[in-house]
């Protein structure tokens, strides 16, 4: 990074700490990302129990700077106060930022315009949330659509993760301009490899296993269908959550033989079970990106998917599409492979280049150069 680089502050109301290590790391990676262009500060706000007062550190890792800006649980009143104050003294410790970046809108926007009043630098707000799904609608609150009605005056850029994202939260938004830039993918790390055959057909899952969004349920009832039909294969699937209620479940429904949990693993521990995978399961209700997807074309891995994220833009030479909460559905698409269809591997892969960390870092580099000379 070169010594004059850009200075880039970035906000999230989801970022990891030692209490929920796993949060918003997507933030975290495009931190990264960005810190081989730029020179990146993070403003990570928590919360703790175990603390009397606000308290600021800093941790530099030779990449990014992270300004820890802790306060005390406290009561709400008392919460909030302090809250305020940790985000307003992390502030003042900065000098000159030259552009905002604000992840997520809920629950903590506010910290982008703060910041944005405080500072007087563009900011560019960044869409990842599933809280403008239009299937299920959401009960905003008063300060919450106050909150996104600020940010739509305000922000001088909107940009969502996908194009599922951006028709949903134009549903809310009145504006036209919400750009599209994806999640990346280190291509080093989820590179392609040929391949080989194992004993048994191998299936990969990864997620949280929440239950609204990810629909765990419908897949371990997929494998007891596909038991009683007699079919042969192994399932594994990966969490950074506690998987033990979808273990149980699994042994009640006697399919503990055909699937595996494991986790929570590092983003960098994953490529090997992409590479192991004869294809990759997602069935989801809801995503508005999935980063998974993205891993999974970029190892070559073929995938079983419902409609979700960017699901859309993968053509079926590379999928097969599954209705949502169907088993019945996940089942028969199981069986596509289990009954030998082959895939272009390295066809797929080429297809997950376009989420290839140096692509997605040329169109952030377009963005910020219009805001920042």
């Amino acid at each position: 990074m070169p010594e004059n680089a850009p200075h880039i502050l970035i906000l999230s109301s989801w970022y990891p700490s030692e209490k929920q290590p796993f949060l918003g790391n997507f933030v975290r990676r495009q931190a990264h990302l960005l810190s081989q262009k730029y020179r990146v500060t993070v403003i990570n706000l928590i919360c703790c129990e175990t603390i009397e007062k606000n308290q600021l550190s800093t941790v530099n890792d030779g990449q990014v700077t992270e300004i820890q800006a802790r306060y005390p649980k406290g009561s709400r009143l008392s919460r909030l106060g302090n809250r305020s104050r940790v985000f307003s003294d992390a502030l003042k410790s900065l000098d000159k930022v030259d552009i905002i970046l604000g992840h997520v809108l809920l629950p903590h926007g506010w910290m982008f315009l703060q910041a944005q009043r405080k500072l007087k630098c563009p900011l560019i707000w960044i869409e990842h949330g599933s809280y403008f799904r239009t299937d299920i609608r959401r009960n905003w609150h008063p300060r919450e659509r106050m909150l996104r009605r600020s940010l739509v005056l305000r922000a001088n850029e909107i940009v969502a993760v996908s194009d599922v994202l951006r028709k949903d939260m134009q549903h809310y938004i009145s504006s036209n301009n919400i750009q599209v830039i994806g999640n990346h993918v280190d291509e080093k790390l989820f590179a392609f490899k040929e391949k080989q055959p194992s004993e048994r057909v191998q299936f990969l899952h990864v997620s949280t296993l929440d239950r609204k969004t990810k629909n765990p349920q419908g897949i371990i009832d997929a494998c007891v269908l596909l038991k009683k039909e007699g079919a042969s294969f192994h399932l594994t699937i990966v969490s950074d959550e506690d998987a033990t209620e979808w273990i149980e479940y699994a042994l009640k429904k006697d399919v503990s033989d055909l699937i595996s949990f494991e986790g929570p693993k590092k983003w960098s521990e994953l490529p090997k079970y992409y590479h192991q995978a004869d294809a990759f399961v997602l069935n989801s209700e809801y995503e508005t990106f999935s980063i998974v997807l993205a891993e999974a074309l970029s190892t070559g891995t073929p995938i079983i998917t419902t409609d979700v994220g960017i699901s859309s833009e993968i053509p079926e030479s590379a999928k097969i599409p599954v209705t949502k909460n169907d088993p019945h559905s996940l089942k028969e698409a199981i069986k596509e492979i289990l009954q030998g269809r082959t895939f272009d591997h390295q066809t797929i892969a080429h297809l997950g280049e376009k989420y290839h960390s140096g692509i997605i870092l040329k169109k952030w580099e377009q963005v910020i150069s219009k805001h920042v000379r």
